[in-house]
Order: structure tokens, then C-alpha cells, then sequence
């Protein structure tokens, strides 16, 4: 079953990922259509990059206190529940920027969590001489997922439109939160160990690993670098030069980013 269970959390969260590639696509689109202003679209990446930083720090004070499962089901369900909102601001024609950013930053705020809670549970399904491998699965398929995202998601917005293609990310991400279900895991942290550390220790403890440890200092910069970098290349800049400058629809957006 634990194997199982391994199959089940990498599957869920690779659909998952598929749908957060199609939905930031989908917004990023229509905020430059919505609003004609590159600085608006390009705030949908920056959203995402700066609540999946935020939950990164924070996630660490729950993986002790809840199970890890729990934490999971939550923050996926959550994501999901917040997608049909969009999805509803879309079919009424709602044009309020603000609700709009909000319920775009509060899904990324989820987001940010669910990549260590995953990665904190893999090592319990999996022999340890087998966790490299499983590792670089889990990795691997992350960056197929964002490929065909690109791909399948500049050729579905043409095909479907932008409304038809977020209900496809609400079917992927309902589909990932049901999977989350047959995941056997009841493992938290410890209990001892969480009562005795503050909450300040609690966030803090992982930033002084990567403090102390100059290889992993090093690594979290240039991830941070190419976070940053990635959110503006893949957000209004290469669409507004799309629309402007090669004079092409949005399909090609989609592949030059997949490229």
C-alpha cells in the first residue's frame, strides 16, 4: 500500500501541476485582454511567485502539527474551491482587478505549500535506497508537466476558448484533490519536538541549514533567481511582444514559452 500511496500523491499532484500551468496561462491572458496593460498581466506570475515564497516559510509551523495528509487534502480542496470562483467571475463577466489578484494570490499562498508537504511525504513511501530514484520521477514529470502545459495550453485556449479551458483546470484539479483520498499516510511531525520550539524557531530553522550550509546557500539563490526571472518571461512580456510585434494569437505564446 505504501507504494501504492507513492503512485497515487505523484499522479494527483502531476495533474495538479498540469492545471496550475493552464490556469496561469489562462489568467495571464485574460488580465492582458481585461486591461490592455502588460504591468497588470505580468502581476498574475509575480502573484504566484510571491505566494508560493510566503507559504514556503510559513508551511514548516503545520507539517508539525498536522498530518501531513491533512495539510494536503486542505490546501488542494482549498485551491479548488477558490478556482471555481474564477471560473464563476469568468462566465458572469465580473471585472473587479482586485478580487481578481486576491483570489489569485490566496491560491498561490496554497500552492507554495503543497511541494513540501509532497516532498516531506515521499520518503515514507519509498525505501531509502530507492528515494534518489523516486526523487528525480517526482522532478522529472514536474518539468514535463510544465512543458505540455505551454504546449497543449497555446493550442487549448485557441481551440476552447479561455472559459472552456479553465473548467478543463477545475476537472484536473478536482480530479488531484479526490486522488489525495487513497493516499494511506498518517504521519505528522513530533509532537515533543514541536511543543518545545517557538513559533519564530519553527520558520526559522530551515533558513539557518542554508545559512550554515554554503552549497544549499547557493542553490536556493540561483532557484530564487530563476523563480523571479521565470515569473516575468513567461508573464506579459512575451505575450505583449506576441500580440505586438510578430502579430500572431496567443498559440504562440504558448509555444515560445514551452521552448
Amino acid at each position: 500500500m505504501k507504494n501504492k500511496s507513492f503512485y497515487f500523491i505523484w499522479a494527483g499532484q502531476s495533474i495538479a501541476n498540469l492545471g496550475d500551468s493552464l490556469y496561469v496561462l489562462v489568467l495571464t491572458l485574460f488580465t492582458y485582454q481585461v486591461t490592455d496593460s502588460a504591468f497588470l498581466a505580468s502581476l498574475v506570475a509575480m502573484m504566484q511567485f510571491v505566494g508560493q515564497s510566503l507559504s514556503a516559510v510559513f508551511i514548516p509551523v503545520f507539517i508539525n502539527k498536522y498530518r501531513l495528509k491533512q495539510i494536503l487534502i486542505f490546501l488542494q480542496l482549498t485551491q479548488t474551491i477558490l478556482l471555481s470562483l474564477l471560473l464563476l467571475i469568468f462566465i458572469i463577466d465580473f471585472k473587479s482587478i482586485v478580487i481578481f489578484f486576491l483570489i489569485v494570490f490566496f491560491m498561490s499562498l496554497l500552492d507554495g505549500g503543497t511541494i513540501p508537504v509532497r516532498n516531506s511525504m515521499i520518503p515514507r513511501f519509498v525505501p531509502k535506497p530507492m528515494l534518489l530514484k523516486a526523487n528525480s520521477l517526482v522532478l522529472t514529470s514536474d518539468q514535463i508537466v510544465l512543458l505540455l502545459g505551454w504546449l497543449l495550453g497555446g493550442i487549448l485556449i485557441k481551440w476552447l476558448g479561455p472559459q472552456l479551458l479553465l473548467m478543463l483546470t477545475f476537472v484536473l484539479y478536482g480530479t488531484s484533490t479526490v486522488s489525495l483520498f487513497f493516499v494511506k499516510d498518517a504521519g505528522k511531525g513530533d509532537d515533543e519536538q514541536e511543543e518545545n520550539e517557538s513559533f519564530i524557531d519553527k520558520i526559522s530553522a530551515g533558513w539557518k541549514a542554508i545559512y550554515q550550509m554554503p552549497v544549499i546557500r547557493m542553490l536556493t539563490v540561483l532557484e530564487l533567481l530563476s523563480m523571479f526571472g521565470r515569473s516575468i518571461w513567461t508573464g506579459a512580456i512575451i505575450l505583449v511582444y506576441v500580440d505586438e510585434v510578430l502579430h500572431k494569437n496567443e498559440t504562440w505564446w504558448g509555444f515560445i514559452n514551452a521552448s
